[in-house]
């Protein structure tokens, strides 16, 4: 497999345990706005997140009310971060066995990411029919093009200064 530091196997509960700890994450104190460590536990099937500050007390939210099905987005999202990243080695077979098997899983229930695959396999497709050789005074035709344009900074369409 390829080693990636981007996308690390990360080991996560399938299933809601009471008191599991879900992630670590930072939040403010809502008395003096001090940023605070805070961490996400499972609490009676939600995700609750938890943080203690110095000065005030400890403060608890319920920032997601269905602890289950946080966990499965939260491996859907992984999934699809994963596999947009490696499209282009998936493309080109440049992946291993248990990768290809990763990325095609994600690729039949990401409609997103099914669109990428299909851009860069048109794309792919139309530069190999371009051929070796440029045509005859094509490169003559971009220079003469750059020389017309103005120079400095341009803007975007639609946009102001």
């Amino acid at each position: 497999m390829t080693s990636d530091a981007t996308f690390p196997t990360v080991a996560e509960p399938s299933t809601v345990a009471e008191g599991a700890r879900v992630d670590s994450t930072q939040s403010i104190c809502p008395r003096c706005r001090r940023l605070l460590d805070a961490e996400l536990r499972i609490r009676e099937g939600k995700v609750v997140r938890s943080r203690t500050c110095p000065d005030h007390a400890r403060f608890e939210a319920v920032v997601y009310g269905d602890a289950e099905r946080y966990l499965a987005r939260r491996r859907y999202m992984r999934e699809h971060r994963w596999t947009h990243a490696h499209l282009s080695q998936y493309l080109d077979e440049e992946l291993e066995p248990g990768e290809i098997a990763r990325a095609a899983e994600h690729l039949g229930v990401c409609p997103g990411c099914s669109r990428v695959l299909a851009t860069l396999r048109r794309t792919v497709e139309a530069l190999r029919s371009l051929g070796a050789e440029p045509e005859p005074g094509l490169a003559d035709g971009v220079i003469e093009r750059l020389r017309l344009e103005p120079e400095g900074p341009t803007r975007a369409p639609g946009e102001t200064r």
